[in-house]
């Protein structure tokens, strides 16, 4: 079964917003406040993301050589390696900072659940990296 990625891409762009309009709504006539904000969160990513898939896509079914382009670069060893370093430069930044914010959160007395859930975050990081590592060592 082939995948139609418009049809997907089409998908998340209703999605989003509907999300964006709910949230929206919910804002102006509620005050449950983060939820609302949530929603718009999710809902603004969630069309934008799907609305340049849908721009994208039809750029490649357009013009044949754009797509090979395209295809040549994201294959390219050079770009894989490029993005690969950054993805671990990322991940080192963010290995560094969240430590530091947990304290900080903590001294400032925030809610409980707000300390805990960057400290879940932080443990399920080291988690998914350790595991990782290890399907990646056993298959190279």
């Amino acid at each position: 079964m082939k995948k139609n990625p418009f049809k997907w891409y089409m998908v998340g762009s209703v999605c989003g917003a509907l999300m964006l309009i709910a949230g929206i709504l919910l804002a102006i006539f509620t005050d449950v406040g983060a939820v609302s904000y949530v929603l718009i969160g999710m809902g603004v990513g969630s069309f934008t993301g799907g609305f340049g898939g849908l721009i994208s896509t039809r750029m490649m079914k357009k013009d044949a050589e754009f797509a090979r382009k395209i295809n040549i670069e994201m294959t390219d060893e050079r770009n894989i390696m490029v993005e690969l370093k950054a993805k671990a430069g990322a991940h080192d930044f963010i290995s560094w900072v969240l430590w530091p914010v947990v304290i900080l959160f903590a001294a400032l007395q925030f809610e409980l659940w707000a300390v805990l859930l960057l400290i879940g975050l932080q443990v399920a990081r080291m988690i998914v990296l350790f595991y990782l590592m290890s399907k990646h060592r056993r298959t190279m």
